[in-house]
């Protein structure tokens, strides 16, 4: 969230869109934790609807991810051509941008790989 939001300037735009997207996946991931706790505590088997809910939260979070990292990518690749520069030079001259965009391409690809997994494993569940 943070890095986004200084990578476009500390704008007020990105800023309030980041804290939106940051209370919603906090919110979502409140709530399927909630129902995850108590479907566990009171059923031997979970329910279905506690494993779509649940699954909806780790959803939410995939699409904040992608928002992260989509505005990542999107920064990206409009500063390279205003800074009248081919790829692989602005890759020698920005490491840090570059830097931004190996870590925001492993952080999301390990979200989404856990969600995947989760997903899988809680479909897998439903009678």
């Amino acid at each position: 969230m943070l890095r986004v939001w200084a990578l476009y300037g500390r704008s007020r735009r990105v800023f309030l869109l980041s804290l939106i997207c940051y209370l919603v996946d906090i919110a979502a991931g409140l709530v399927a934790a909630g129902v995850a706790m108590a479907s566990q505590h009171t059923l031997p088997q979970t329910p279905v609807k506690s494993i779509w809910i649940v699954s909806l939260g780790w959803g939410v979070h995939v699409v904040v991810n992608a928002i992260y990292f989509g505005l990542t990518l999107y920064k990206f690749v409009t500063s390279i051509p205003l800074a009248g520069l081919t790829s692989r030079e602005s890759c020698k001259l920005a490491p840090l941008l570059r830097l931004f965009i190996r870590d925001g391409t492993v952080y999301f690809l390990i979200i989404l790989g856990e969600c995947e997994y989760s997903f899988a494993e809680r479909i897998s569940v439903c009678p």
